[in-house]
């Protein structure tokens, strides 16, 4: 949930066959403003490998096993985004939430999502 940018949410849903879909929605509006209108919600089935691939990532991020929040006193800001990663394994639901990480695992994970699965091309500027 950027800031300055449209807010962008992407979402990684296996399917019975071990196979990955990923669906991707963004708005017409900055996070800082009213978020404006759904412009973007579309779907596209992953292969295999892409599907091993994440959750491979997932799995050597240490996810399951990350403090949902690193200091709760920390409640963002004016400027910045807010990354939200959510997961269900084994029937239990976990999440996790940072506000602008500049490294570590929740960024890894949010960039393989957005950039490796999600094929969502952004300025690096458009990133925070």
């Amino acid at each position: 949930m950027r800031a300055f940018h449209e807010l962008v949410s992407v979402r990684f849903d296996l399917g019975s066959d071990g196979i990955g879909t990923i669906t991707i929605k963004k708005t017409s509006r900055p996070g800082g403003t009213a978020p404006g209108q759904l412009v973007t919600n579309r779907t596209r089935r992953l292969t295999q490998q892409q599907s091993e691939r994440f959750l491979e990532q997932v799995n050597e991020s240490g996810f399951w096993k990350l403090t949902s929040h690193n200091d709760p006193e920390d409640d963002g800001g004016p400027d910045g985004a807010r990354w939200v990663i959510e997961g269900v394994k084994g029937g239990e639901y976990h999440a996790v939430d940072r506000w602008s990480p500049q490294n570590g695992p929740v960024r890894t994970l949010g960039l393989a999502l957005l950039i490796d699965l999600a094929r969502m091309r952004l300025h690096a500027s458009a990133i925070y």
